[in-house]
């Protein structure tokens, strides 16, 4: 799950052209890398908001991603809710390793829970099936305090660590990380996609009960006539 923050200050342009279009361009080359994995997004302000569960279809997830903007929830940063939100979304996988992402520029700001105890919480129901990757985006020229302390805790308590972003490169970098951490892992037998291939059967086989039925249709006009 990447659980992406989506407050105000995402817009500001110490990133080029801001740290928002930043963060989804490097989600969406991740994305791109890991073909063989369920994948979801979760967006989150002052609330949070699942936009799309852990799906293999990464042409929706692609598209949710390239359009996600900010506006639609109130502002604010709910750091704790929106880890609550992705752990939730990975709540009925049975894979014996999932992964969160969580970006965020701020400090919390919104939130009922507080994110320690929130993380502390996944880590008790969890254990060491969850491992959180946090990455604290955004520098001092954007006018912003990242709370670094706290995601760095987060990551802690879940098998995971902080990334500390200051650049486009860097985030970058966060993902080909986490990447290299968290190589996928297939069955023995390998990854089955299966397709149906009953169409050209059926239509085959709706032409000849249709046939049967003319032909019966037929030999009764035939034998009614005789009569």
């Amino acid at each position: 799950m990447i659980a992406l923050d989506v407050s105000t200050s995402m817009l500001a342009d110490d990133y080029d052209p801001n740290r928002l279009e930043v963060a989804k361009d490097a989600a969406l080359e991740f994305i791109e890398n890991r073909p063989n994995d369920r994948i979801g997004l979760v967006l989150y302000a002052a609330e949070p908001i699942t936009i799309c569960p852990p799906t293999f279809d990464h042409t929706t997830l692609t598209r949710f991603i390239s359009n996600a903007e900010l506006g639609f929830l109130t502002d604010g940063t709910a750091i704790g809710s929106g880890l609550t939100s992705a752990a939730r979304g990975l709540g009925s996988s049975s894979t014996e390793r999932r992964v969160i992402v969580l970006l965020s520029d701020g400090v919390e700001t919104a939130g009922v829970v507080d994110p320690i105890t929130v993380a502390e919480a996944v880590s008790i129901l969890h254990g060491d099936s969850i491992a959180v990757y946090t990455v604290a985006i955004g520098t001092a020229e954007g006018g912003y305090e990242v709370d670094r302390e706290t995601l760095s805790t987060i990551a802690e308590l879940n098998n995971g660590r902080l990334f500390n972003v200051y650049n486009k490169d860097d985030l970058e970098s966060v993902y080909a990380s986490i990447d290299s951490l968290e190589a996928s892992t297939l069955p023995e037998r390998g990854l089955f996609v299966y397709k149906d291939h009953y169409l050209g059967w059926l239509i085959w086989g709706l032409f000849l009960l249709a046939a049967g039925e003319f032909s019966r249709w037929k030999v009764f006009r035939i034998t009614g006539g005789g009569q």
